[in-house]
Parts: C-alpha cells; sequence; structure tokens
C-alpha cells in the first residue's frame, strides 16, 4: 500500500485512511487552497508523510 491510496480515499469521502508505512489509524490531513491546490498526509505513530500537489487555482497569478 502506498500513500496514493489515501490520497484516493481521501479524495473521495475525506477519509484520511491508514499509514502505509506503520499501518497506525492516527494519520492527519492537511489541506492548502492558496496558488496551488494540495493535500499533506502526516502519520503521528511512525513520523513518516506524503505530500500531494494538485492543480493550479484561478487566483493564481503566474502567467
Amino acid at each position: 500500500m502506498s500513500w496514493i491510496n489515501n490520497y484516493i480515499a481521501f479524495k473521495k469521502n475525506k477519509s484520511s485512511g491508514k499509514c502505509p508505512k506503520c499501518g497506525s489509524d492516527k494519520v492527519r490531513v492537511k489541506e492548502i487552497s492558496c496558488g496551488r491546490n494540495s493535500v499533506s498526509f502526516f502519520c503521528d505513530g511512525c513520523g513518516d508523510f506524503r505530500h500531494f500537489d494538485e492543480c493550479l487555482t484561478k487566483d493564481d497569478n503566474r502567467p
């Protein structure tokens, strides 16, 4: 299992899932919607994490 499965589950039903490294269910999720949408997963059990960037938002001022 990998963090991509957590990402897919989160996008479908806002479930953070379990850590793919240690199996802990103590996974926190942080969404950021400023400039570039992104989602980060943090395992409080083992400290592993993963960050996923999504598309640019319409308020992004880059050309």
